[in-house]
């Protein structure tokens, strides 16, 4: 029948079209066909179309427009040339993306190869299940406005670590931080904290110096340790110690660097300076003796302490003290020392009166061996005699119970430490000390 301007669909009855027809209307299905006598979709060109489906076309269509549609579906395995168009909306999909392959499992999948590093990727936020397997590695540049964990409530993890090109930085009032054991390798230049700096756990420092540029610096630890190694040793303590600065040495104005110093070879601490002490109060250890021979030996370490006491009653010959011996006399060849060694003598031996060193030819310091301490080692002994005031032996009160202070100046010249031309050992006594009588 002729179509005209007055027809309606309804006038077709169940619908319009032959064999051979270019239009088929099929009113009762509420389909029509373009080349096909036989429309299975709402809109079906040029041959069979997908039941269920508003638009089927087979062959090309080309647009000159924009395309607005909600999704799209199928294998689209004949599709080519398709170019999506800029705009400011962009391309939004709660699936994933994937060109070249009908099975898309990441974000984005090119020929069966997850993408995303192939340029930029601008985000606000990211999220997925999976970013090439289970980790984020897939990205050449990242450019977002945060990063956040799947879960949206932490930060992500970066289990190969990171690299911060040069002259980027990081920034921000939160801050940076490191909870748990970091390694920085390099830090090119160099980095400058401009605020506080505060580390909870241990902090490892390797280099060759480390510069503290402080008013006042403040350690919570009771001991600090220096000098550090796998294998410690005097050898390895030898000039450790400290140093203030103090300008070009010059020995007349007493300008010049001032240190503490541990040095091995004399086994003492060296001041480089006078030391100037409210008080001083010194360890007093008691003397030992041993039997040389016949001779009874009082020896009297100075590396421990040069205040002594010593009680006659122990001395069972009858004599006394035969030899005085000062061992550990630090004696570093080429550098003087000496020592000032007291000891108080109490006169315990009585029979009835005391006998311990009273008579002139067995006196105190008629016999005194010295020796030194040299590079962390003990040197071989000499035997000397020392030297007293108006050649007055040097004898103990024979009162019992009496007191004497009897003290040694062993001086070391600097010489051959083996030599007793370096060694001169020199003794004073002031005794008969005992408990005053007080008269109304």
């Amino acid at each position: 029948m002729a179509i005209t301007n007055a027809c309606r669909l309804a006038d077709f009855g169940t619908g319009i079209g032959t064999a051979g027809a270019v239009i088929d209307i099929d009113n009762t299905n509420k389909r029509v066909g373009l080349g096909t006598t036989n429309p299975n979709s709402t809109v079906t060109v040029g041959g069979m179309g997908v039941a269920g489906t508003s638009l089927f076309v087979h062959g090309d269509v080309r647009v000159v427009g924009v395309i607005t549609a909600d999704h799209f579906s199928g294998s689209a395995s004949g599709l080519s040339g398709l170019q999506w168009t800029n705009n400011a909306s962009g391309i939004h999909t709660t699936k994933s993306v994937g060109v070249g392959t009908t099975r898309p499992d990441s974000i984005a999948r090119v020929n069966n190869t997850a993408i995303l590093n192939a340029g930029i990727v601008t985000a606000y936020e990211l999220y997925g299940t999976t970013f090439t397997g289970t980790t984020l590695n897939a990205f050449t540049t990242l450019e977002a406005d945060s990063l956040v964990n799947k879960a949206g409530t932490g930060a992500p993890e970066l289990t190969q670590g990171a690299t911060l090109p040069s002259p980027k930085t990081i920034g921000g009032a939160g801050g940076l931080n490191i909870t748990g054991v970091s390694t920085i390798t390099q830090f090119g230049s160099g980095f400058t904290v401009a605020g506080d700096v505060t580390i909870t756990g241990d902090m490892t420092v390797n280099g060759d110096t480390t510069t503290i540029s402080a008013t006042n610096l403040d350690v919570e630890d009771k001991v600090i340790g220096i000098a550090s190694t796998s294998s410690p040793s005097s050898t390895t303590a030898d000039g450790a110690g400290f140093e203030i600065y103090g300008g070009t040495t010059n020995a007349a104005l007493r300008t010049g660097n001032k240190s503490i110093l541990w040095q091995n070879d004399t086994g003492c601490f060296e001041f480089s300076e006078p030391q100037k002490v409210k008080g001083v109060t010194e360890t007093v250890g008691t003397a030992s003796t041993y039997m040389a021979g016949n001779a009874v030996v009082m020896e009297l370490d100075v590396a421990n302490q040069t205040m002594f006491t010593h009680s006659m009653e122990n001395v069972t010959n009858e004599s006394g003290i035969g030899i005085v011996s000062f061992k550990n006399l630090p004696t570093d060849t080429g550098v003087g020392n000496a020592a000032c060694v007291t000891v108080v003598f109490t006169q315990q031996s009585t029979t009835p009166v005391g006998k311990g060193n009273t008579l002139p030819q067995v006196g105190i310091g008629t016999s005194c061996i010295v020796s030194g301490w040299e590079n962390g080692a003990k040197t071989v002994g000499i035997v000397t005699t020392a030297l007293v005031g108006s050649a007055t032996t040097v004898t103990l009160s024979d009162v019992a119970s009496d007191h004497t202070f009897v003290s040694f100046f062993v001086h070391y010249s600097g010489g051959s430490n083996t030599d007793i031309d370096s060694f001169k050992v020199y003794a004073n006594s002031n005794g008969s000390f005992r408990q005053g009588n007080f008269q109304q």
